[in-house]
């Protein structure tokens, strides 16, 4: 019983990391393929005006990962490779959001106001032929393991996926 009593808290604590471990490899992979769906559905052809179809992709994939769009993916958004980075840092635990560059949404919230009907105004030359679509999620993982989370309270899980325009 006192080989078990010392034993038994290192095994349950190892036991518990190791999960924590593999829902923020899970967590991060279903990132990299709403990142990957958001791109594609934005450079399909018919997307050129619009986001709505990227933002749904996402917003209702039902991959375990609640993502919704970035407040500040917006007609005019900042380049995802600039620095400092453009979009909204994560502020729900266990949530993220999708970031377009070159975004077609008018004004904040992005799924509301996801079509620009009006063309010409260099974000659409942006995403025409030729040109490219980037998504961006950013997720916060909070780990379930209370050692864990006290050590790392806060991770942030970033997945990227750029396509070439298709219109």
């Amino acid at each position: 019983m006192v080989e078990v009593a010392l034993v038994l808290p290192i095994f349950l604590v190892l036991l518990f990391v190791t999960v924590d471990v593999a829902r923020g490899a899970y967590t991060w992979v279903m990132m990299g393929q709403d990142a990957e769906g958001a791109a594609r559905q934005a450079a399909l052809n018919g997307n050129q005006a619009s986001d709505c179809s990227a933002i749904n992709a996402v917003v209702t994939s039902g991959n375990g990962v609640t993502v919704s769009a970035d407040p500040k993916s917006v007609l005019g958004d900042g380049d995802p490779s600039s620095s400092p980075a453009p979009w909204t840092a994560p502020t729900q635990a266990n949530a993220g959001y999708l970031y377009i560059f070159h975004a077609q949404a008018t004004a904040n919230p992005p799924a509301s106001n996801c079509v620009n009907s009006s063309p010409g105004n260099g974000s659409l030359a942006a995403r025409a032929s030729g040109g490219s679509v980037t998504a961006v999620v950013n997720f916060d993982f909070v780990p379930w393991t209370p050692l864990a989370s006290q050590l790392f309270p806060k991770i942030v899980l970033t997945a990227q996926a750029t396509e070439q325009a298709q219109y």
